[in-house]
């Protein structure tokens, strides 16, 4: 289920205390937009939402001259170079032990 924010609602969230769910990037920080999206993916409960800000700066203000649509793109390649490892099958080093 998507999460419906207003305009408004997101901008709060954008201006406020970082939590637990709730990240800022700037536009230049794109090693950390990966770690970042994989720190949600593995602590945000099901069916809860975590929210990362792209070209937004640590005070909470929009970065100026950010090319969004260059952003996104940089952003998408990142995370299906870097999933592409993720849909191969584990292996759990006792099960393959004891084979």
């Amino acid at each position: 289920m998507a999460l419906e924010l207003s305009d408004a609602q997101l901008l709060a969230m954008m201006r406020r205390f970082e939590d637990h769910f709730v990240e800022r990037k700037t536009a230049n920080d794109k090693k950390d937009w990966l770690k970042t999206i994989v720190a949600f993916a593995n602590s945000a409960p099901a069916g809860s939402t975590a929210i990362l800000f792209i070209g937004v700066t640590d005070a909470g203000e929009i970065e100026g001259q950010t090319n969004l649509d260059s952003l996104r793109t940089n952003l998408t390649s990142q995370v299906r170079l870097s999933s592409a490892d993720c849909r191969k099958p584990l292996k759990h080093p006792n099960r393959n032990s004891r084979n």
